[in-house]
């Protein structure tokens, strides 16, 4: 566990696993290994990457009703803010947004607009919408590091179930509780999601995908739920 002001943050179950590797806390979730990765760059660069990765702001695809989300818990004073926000609590994201920045991860460490519009079509023919890049949020060397982490949370962690046979994918599982709509504090709902990308090869990834469940009953964690729906749709 760790201990911040008045809190005491703990792994999903409350489990203890000793001192791990970077590629195993992503493994095996564990939100102490977050915390500690948040540290290790410090607060203001932990907010920095979360603000350039697009979370907090609208990606501008072209649908109605777009939401921004809220990193606005990064501002205040006090550490346990950036240590919940580093594994997703007291922050919150859409799925645009994390389609996103997983697709930069994917691409390699660049942003890119996302949009649903193919082509426009008029009078004057047809003009293709083109790929609108944005800055670069890691290093070539970086994404690829990350990509091959992820590869592992698929095939030797938590995550097998998202897997392909045949087929190298990057994924991450995630298991959010869902805040009190009266008063402070979690409730014993949860949001499953599982995201990922592939296949892994030198040709590079051709899809990101995010399967996402709300308030799912009967299991408590998105790898045995979103995580072979995940690998069903992929296949």
């Amino acid at each position: 566990s760790v201990t911040i002001d008045k809190f005491t943050i703990r792994n999903a179950g409350g489990k203890s696993y000793g001192v791990r590797t970077m590629i195993e806390v992503l493994d095996k979730s564990l939100n102490t290994g977050a915390i500690f990765a948040m540290r290790s760059i410090g607060a203001p660069a932990f907010k920095s990457y979360v603000d350039r990765f697009g979370f907090g702001k609208l990606t501008g695809i072209e649908l109605a009703g777009e939401e921004d989300g809220t990193i606005s818990s990064l501002d205040k004073s006090g550490e346990i803010y950036s240590a919940t926000a580093s594994f997703g609590h007291g922050i919150t994201a859409t799925p645009i947004q994390l389609v996103t920045a997983y697709a930069a991860i994917a691409r390699g460490g660049i942003i890119v607009k996302p949009h649903i519009i193919a082509s426009v079509i008029t009078e004057a023919g047809e003009q293709e919408v083109p790929i609108q890049e944005g800055e670069r949020v890691i290093t070539p060397e970086t994404a690829q590091t990350i990509t091959a982490m992820l590869v592992s949370v698929v095939k030797n962690g938590f995550s097998k179930k998202a897997g392909v046979n045949g087929y190298s994918i990057a994924g991450k599982s995630g298991t959010a509780q869902i805040s009190n709509t009266n008063g402070p504090g979690y409730s014993d709902e949860t949001i499953h999601s599982f995201i990922g990308f592939g296949p892994i090869d030198e040709q590079g990834p051709v899809f990101v995908m995010l399967v996402k469940l709300d308030k799912p009953k009967g299991l408590p964690y998105a790898s045995d739920t979103v995580a072979p729906l995940f690998s069903d749709i992929a296949k």
